[in-house]
């Protein structure tokens, strides 16, 4: 290993170093603005599917990571979190990250930020708010909106939409990209793919489905969803 190369490593451990965090733990009076570090089976979903095929895929990479990439990898997607009536912390995105972690067998932690605390809030007025600012996601596979009451109580009780894992898939393959500007743009995908196509059974249906929904999310007809003609973001 020559010089520049021996510093380069050195260079992305202290990197890894800095970027670890060590944040404190998760207490129901931390305030807007505060990280922390929390379970991830203590955070409840504000949406109640997710891509199962895509939490899978990313989990098979997270548990590939050497331990500095994936301290970099984590610090880059701290989770947005909302402190709900009692202290309760309630997850706004990354919800499929979280979900990857856990599956990877990596860490039973992630790193978070605390967007509002509104623990002495009454239940009616914490969803109002929620609903109100574009924090909770109420369609169940496109239907609803459903009453945030019957969310699912944790990230492992969310059901699978496999038409949400074919919108990742199909925006990592070039389809579209992600426009700052829009919340649950995955998910707009996912319901316009839903009223057009069908999804085979198995890896061989699935990777078929998604060819023919690039061809879908290039067409005329997607030019209104958010993201289309942009080059995607990779992970």
């Amino acid at each position: 290993m020559n010089f520049r190369v021996a510093l380069f490593h050195i260079a992305l451990l202290v990197s890894a170093r800095l970027f670890a965090g060590d944040y404190p733990a998760f207490r129901a009076d931390l305030q807007p603005g505060a990280f922390c570090d929390i379970a991830i089976k203590e955070l409840h979903p504000t949406q109640f599917n997710v891509g199962k095929i895509e939490v899978e895929k990313r989990a098979k990479k997270i548990a590939k990571m050497p331990d500095w990439k994936l301290a970099t990898y984590m610090n880059n997607h701290i989770l947005p979190v909302v402190i709900g009536p009692g202290g309760a912390p309630f997850v706004t995105d990354h919800h499929h990250f979280a979900c990857a972690i856990a599956g990877s067998g990596r860490s039973d932690v992630v790193h978070a930020r605390i967007l509002g605390n509104f623990r002495e809030l009454g239940d009616a007025e914490f969803w109002t708010r929620m609903k109100r600012v574009d924090w909770v996601y109420l369609l169940d596979k496109g239907e609803g909106p459903k009453d945030p009451h019957k969310l699912p109580q944790h990230l492992a009780d969310m059901s699978d939409d496999p038409f949400r894992s074919l919108a990742w898939a199909v925006r990592d393959r070039g389809g579209y990209g992600i426009d700052d500007n829009a919340a649950y743009a995955d998910f707009h995908w996912a319901d316009f793919f839903r009223t057009r196509m069908k999804i085979g059974d198995g890896k061989e249906g699935f990777d078929h489905a998604v060819d023919e929904a690039l061809k879908l999310a290039h067409s005329p007809e997607a030019k209104d969803l958010p993201g289309y003609g942009l080059k995607p973001e990779k992970e």
